[in-house]
């Protein structure tokens, strides 16, 4: 009986390995006691943020912090107590970018570029960024890093004046486990996908290379990711295969509780007096 209640056993393991790929577990389960931070359904806001770019002829660097945070109380990503004061300075959460410019078209005063960019976003628990110091932001430890393509649509409403609206798209390629107020915490996961949207006000200081500082303030919507449960009639979420993987493990599962209960009948038959 021993190899037909191990069968059982495993066909247990691989039920509850398929049940937490779907998502029927809890995310601490499949994240190994780790809180997940910034993943939400599909369409919903993972994060928000403010920043600053600096565009230098096709390349730019963009740098700021995040001002609120999907799974954590606000009052969390910042040093400071009063929520009225949030600004770089007391932010635990900051990003840097660089990207840079591909393709570039002007139609009178509406100016349209596209691109491509590197992310990286930084936990640093004492906060002390400053938009005069565009290093600072690259101070902590690295928790999530990105790719991404983006448009930047530029409306001139005065001379080197501008609004900008930007749109990206961001793919996660790495999640790196931090610790807060005791807590460990992991920032969204690999395979996570975004848009992100974002609009402020651009100003030209040098019209020749060019030089131009946006300042802007924006959020992160969730598009898809690999535990994400997926939104009814959309695309991306649980794969076919994961399904099979579960049906697979159920067959187990019922196969080994079959035959143990089998072989336990035929012993207590063969210990019933004749």
């Amino acid at each position: 009986m021993r190899p037909v209640f191990l069968l059982a056993v495993r066909g247990g393991v691989a039920l509850a390995a398929a049940l937490a790929a779907v998502g029927f577990l809890p995310s601490q389960a499949r994240a190994q006691g780790e809180t997940r931070l910034g993943v939400t359904g599909a369409g919903e806001v993972g994060f928000e943020y403010a920043g600053q770019i600096e565009q230098m002829g096709p390349l730019s660097d963009d740098f700021g912090y995040l001002s609120e945070l999907a799974g954590i109380d606000e009052s969390k990503l910042f040093t400071g107590q009063n929520p009225m004061d949030r600004s770089e300075a007391t932010a635990r959460f900051t990003f840097f970018s660089s990207a840079k410019r591909l393709t570039r078209s002007e139609n009178v005063n509406l100016l349209n570029s596209a691109g491509t960019g590197e992310t990286t976003l930084y936990f640093n628990d004492a906060g002390g960024a400053s938009f005069a110091d565009p290093s600072s932001f690259r101070k902590g430890v690295a928790v999530a890093t990105y790719s991404s393509t983006w448009q930047d649509v530029l409306s001139v409403y005065a001379p080197n004046m501008a609004i900008a609206s930007i749109v990206a798209f961001s793919t996660q390629k790495a999640a790196n486990p931090f610790t807060l107020g005791g807590t460990r915490y992991v920032l969204g996961e690999p395979g996570l996908t975004l848009r992100l949207t974002f609009t402020g006000v651009g100003m030209r200081t040098e019209p020749t290379e060019p030089r131009a500082t946006i300042r802007y303030g924006g959020s992160a919507t969730i598009l898809a990711g690999g535990a994400l449960p997926a939104a009814a009639g959309a695309g991306g979420g649980t794969s076919g295969w994961t399904y099979v993987a579960l049906g697979v493990a159920v067959a187990a599962l019922l196969v080994g509780l079959v035959a143990a209960v089998g072989v336990w009948r035929r012993s207590a038959a063969g210990r019933s007096p004749g």
